[in-house]
């Protein structure tokens, strides 16, 4: 029993192959944890793209439903937005809006006032 003693490393001390493995372990990890965030990544890009189609057909309906009324009320189309924004004191369109496909973040944050 006392041979077994004399050759088994002291409690605490761990042999070199541990420390590599730890190394590794930890290099899988970072990179699963890469690959997660770019998919993640890729969904927002996604989604910010598909939230700024849906606000550009939002504003096109606007647009759609100003000139239905204001030939409702005129009987004739109008011929620049400036009709549509106040014509005899009557609004059809609230505001001008920019595209928000190609807009800039500055630019949708001035519209949303």
């Amino acid at each position: 029993m006392t041979s077994n003693a004399q050759h088994q490393p002291p409690r605490g001390i761990r042999a070199a192959d541990d420390e590599g493995y730890m190394l590794l372990g930890l290099i899988v990890a970072i990179a699963i944890l890469l690959l997660w965030l770019a998919v993640a990544a890729t969904n927002a890009a996604f989604a910010i793209r598909r939230d700024r189609e849906v606000e550009t057909a939002r504003r096109a309906d606007q647009y759609v439903r100003a000139i239905r009324l204001y030939y409702k009320k005129f009987g004739h189309y109008p011929g620049s937005v400036e009709q549509l924004e106040k014509s005899n004191n009557i609004r059809f369109l609230r505001r001008r809006w920019i595209e928000a496909t190609i807009a800039t973040a500055t630019q949708l944050k001035s519209c949303a006032v």
